[in-house]
């Protein structure tokens, strides 16, 4: 069992990973906004961060990059969802993530992801 961070603007695709997360087991939280995800990070730690790139305020990309900048959220595994195609501009440096997944994508995938980011 993972508290897991989703950073997702769409409430749909977030209830739809809520339901598939706490269904093995997980704590989920969730912030639509990078800038409250930056919020919540400087108070929590959870052992998952899973965030869109495309997001109203702060990037997926600014959320990973301000997690690798503090010591206590240096080693917070992080996983990019996006719809597009990574590139240098949007996108973190590969080293600073631990998984991708491609919008749309099947549950399975995710929970395979989740479970190889947090063992």
């Amino acid at each position: 069992m993972a508290n897991i961070l989703i950073v997702e603007d769409n409430a749909a695709i977030s209830r739809v990973i809520q339901l598939a997360l706490e269904e093995n087991g997980h704590i989920v939280q969730f912030c639509k906004s990078g800038n409250e995800a930056i919020d919540l990070l400087s108070k929590q730690t959870p052992d998952l961060v899973i965030t869109d790139i495309q997001l109203p305020g702060k990037s997926g990309k600014d959320i990973i990059e301000k997690m690798r900048s503090e010591n206590r959220l240096s080693n917070v595994p992080a996983i990019i969802m996006t719809a597009h195609t990574p590139d240098n501009k949007t996108f973190p440096e590969e080293s600073l993530y631990q998984g991708l997944i491609v919008k749309p994508f099947e549950l399975e995938q995710l929970k395979l992801t989740v479970n190889h980011c947090i063992t």
